[in-house]
């Protein structure tokens, strides 16, 4: 296998990993990126160094995006353009390239809520892929067409990108895709349910789908983590209590092995929440008790401490109501948006 085989091989890797375990993922994007910039110019030809090392520094961008790193990842995003639009690729480059990389200049730009940014950028990726890409590719970013409307609250415009997108979408081909898609159905329509059963009963069969979607993805990535915490939320607004608790301890279990902090603090919430309404003020102190070892992650966000320690002493006093969680669980997502503007310290 020559080096740049080697190369192109530890790139497929880090992107595997973004979805497992992104610590790692980080690790892996460094390090292929250091072998990648050592390629010898003259031995694989201008153009092909000059791509590779876009695709790079694409990837590691990315790798940086999935651990919060946000400031570091446009950074390394611009980098990869102003290798993609060097004169020595002017005529021989990809314009799939270019659509690969709008579509993760699009998902930075979703995370930092720069939504009509992010939106121009799907749109240029969506653009290229008509006209170039495959079903699939174009499939996929309608589909992250619909993860940014419904991130930014637009749940039913969300909702009608991704029907399109699933229209095209082959769970065999693209399982990620496919899986990431079934699983931001059934999270806006739990988040569209509350005062209609019916839309509560189609929510239910989606997240039904996206179990079976995902038995060959792995079993601890954050995507397959905030399904199970979905099925637990989902099985507690169904009256079934104690086996929603257990899928939300799980999920805090499996949160805490992947040091996702804020995922953490709002499962803890939502446990909490549970709690409360069930009168059970001894859970309630539990649950807040767990939240020690979170405040060492949160220690560069004052305001999601102290709005974590507001309810902590409330449990303790047996003070606490849904209303409190309620604002706490606000500003801990507050607190993430911010997390997700800043760069790595």
């Amino acid at each position: 296998m020559s080096r740049l085989q080697q190369c192109r091989r530890l790139l497929d890797r880090a992107e595997e990993l973004r979805f497992e375990d992104p610590r790692e993922a980080l690790l892996v994007a460094e390090s292929a990126r250091d072998q990648v910039a050592a390629l010898d110019r003259e031995e694989i030809g201008a153009s092909n160094w000059f791509a590779i090392q876009a695709d790079a520094w694409a990837v590691f961008g990315s790798a940086l995006r999935s651990v919060c790193h946000l400031g570091d990842s446009e950074g390394a995003l611009n980098v990869a353009i102003a290798f993609l639009t060097s004169p020595e690729l002017r005529g021989n480059g990809d314009p799939l390239a270019y659509a690969h990389l709008a579509q993760r200049a699009a998902y930075l730009r979703r995370d930092q809520e720069r939504f009509e940014e992010a939106l121009e950028l799907i749109d240029e990726a969506v653009s290229v892929y008509r006209e170039h890409g495959t079903v699939q590719a174009l499939a996929g970013a309608l589909a992250d067409r619909g993860s940014i409307l419904g991130r930014a609250g637009h749940n039913e415009e969300a909702l009608a990108h991704l029907s399109e997108a699933l229209d095209h979408l082959d769970a065999d081909l693209s399982p990620r895709n496919y899986f990431s898609a079934v699983y931001n159905v059934a999270l806006y329509l739990h988040d569209l349910a509350d005062d209609s059963p019916e839309v509560n009963e189609l929510a239910v069969r989606w997240l039904e789908l996206a179990r079976r979607c995902h038995t060959d993805l792995p079993t601890e990535s954050l995507s397959l983590l905030k399904l199970k915490r979905l099925e637990g939320l989902t099985s507690i607004r169904l009256g079934q209590i104690e086996a929603g608790l257990r899928e939300l301890w799980q999920t805090h279990a499996g949160l805490g092995r992947l040091g996702a902090d804020f995922e953490q603090a709002l499962t803890l919430l939502h446990l909490a929440a549970t709690y409360l309404a069930q009168g059970r003020p001894q859970e309630v102190k539990g649950v807040a008790a767990r939240l020690f070892p979170v405040f060492r992650g949160l220690k560069t966000d004052r305001e999601a401490r102290a709005a974590l320690m507001l309810f902590y002493n409330a449990a303790q006093a047996e003070t606490a109501t849904l209303e409190l969680i309620d604002r706490v669980s606000a500003i801990v997502q507050e607190a993430q948006a911010r997390s997700l503007m800043r760069a790595r310290s």
